[in-house]
């Protein structure tokens, strides 16, 4: 949780929550054309082989075949970089990117240039946390606006600090531990910065070390799960699944815990608002308070994002996870598949794609 280079978190976490279906996806077709799927619609972008692209809850980022940045924004194509684009990240709601020590950011439409003079930025969902140089502060950008993370206008204000998908979780120079959350910062503990902290999407863990309690930040509220340290915690969109001191598999979800498993599980990823598990027997699922069997082990690949889950299933089919009902798309033969947002995508050898969307297959 030390200041570190650039990088994109995936636990994506959700952009505010995900405030809207995410209807987007992309792909490269055996032409080498790109092409991206609006809402079951396919619109060709580049005839000419793109160099990388990224899809995001509302726009799709690309260097193009001369290694110009575009993006694909609400039906248009904008170019926002003619070259020298070191870096760049799509999320949920955001597009963001450096020339050099200049960082940028896409919102809503606007590109926007946020320091001359940066380091050490990160990328989430909903916001972009970076150190300004020019005016040696640490800066959050959310919702539109740029923000401080503390009254010192320093580095040293902040000791450390974890991003999650709308929140950033910090300890400052006085070892208070606090969350930037909706623009606000909320302190947790005035005094006694947790050595480890997990953020999520609206939600917060920590092991408070003053009074020895487990407890999570959520929507501003502070509960308390457990009178001992955690042996292991995963935090996703609104939930945090963690393993007991006594090795029991249970979640915090919208508010609530519930028992998942009196013993250890083999195996865990959170994706979102999606919980994947194993035992020794069975991979599962938990979502929105269900909990599903899925196939009697964990898959090689798995493909998840926001709230569906795409894998081949123990039988050779493609199997789709979608709003927490499973779909068997039969034994067509796919080389490769990708979950963005609300979109599964799944192409042959060939590179035929097929797009399952709201409910509709798409070819």
């Amino acid at each position: 949780m030390l200041l570190r280079p650039f990088i994109l978190l995936t636990i994506a976490l959700a952009c505010c929550t995900h405030l809207h279906a995410q209807h987007l996806a992309a792909y490269v077709d055996y032409r080498d054309h790109f092409i991206a799927f609006n809402k079951g619609t396919k619109i060709s972008l580049e005839h000419l082989p793109v160099q990388s692209y990224q899809v995001g809850g509302n726009s799709i980022g690309y260097l193009d075949n001369t290694g110009r940045l575009k993006v694909y924004y609400d039906g248009e194509t904008t170019t926002l970089a003619e070259d020298f684009v070191r870096d760049f990240t799509v999320t949920d709601a955001l597009l963001f990117y450096q020339f050099r020590q200049q960082f940028y950011v896409f919102d809503k439409g606007e590109k926007k240039l946020l320091t001359t003079d940066g380091r050490d930025p990160v990328a989430t969902d909903s916001l972009i946390t970076y150190f300004d140089r020019n005016i040696f502060s640490f800066r959050v950008y959310y919702n539109g606006r740029d923000h401080g993370l503390d009254d010192r206008a320093d580095l040293a204000a902040v000791k450390n600090f974890e991003p999650g998908g709308n929140l950033v979780a910090f300890v400052d120079a006085n070892s208070a531990f606090k969350v930037f959350y909706r623009g606000q910062i909320h302190t947790l503990s005035a005094s006694s910065g947790p050595q480890e902290y997990f953020p999520g999407t609206d939600v917060v863990a920590w092991f408070d070390e003053y009074d020895l309690s487990f407890k999570v930040f959520y929507k501003g509220e502070i509960t308390v799960l457990d009178n001992y340290r955690p042996r292991q915690v995963w935090a996703g969109n609104g939930l945090v699944a963690y393993l007991t001191d006594n090795e029991e598999f249970k979640v915090f979800d919208n508010g609530s815990i519930k028992d998942l498993s009196p013993l250890p599980p083999t195996w865990v990823e959170v994706t979102d608002r999606v919980l994947l598990f194993a035992d020794l027997t069975t991979f599962r699922m938990y979502y929105n308070g269900h909990r599903l069997a899925l196939e009697n082990a964990v898959p090689a690949k798995i493909a998840a994002d926001y709230r569906n889950v795409a894998y081949a299933g123990d039988d050779g089919r493609l199997r789709i996870i979608y709003r927490g009902e499973r779909k068997d798309m039969g034994f067509a033969q796919f080389s490769e598949y990708h979950v963005y947002g609300d979109v599964v995508v799944y192409l042959t050898s060939q590179r035929k794609a097929s797009f399952y969307y709201n409910g509709r297959t798409y070819q």
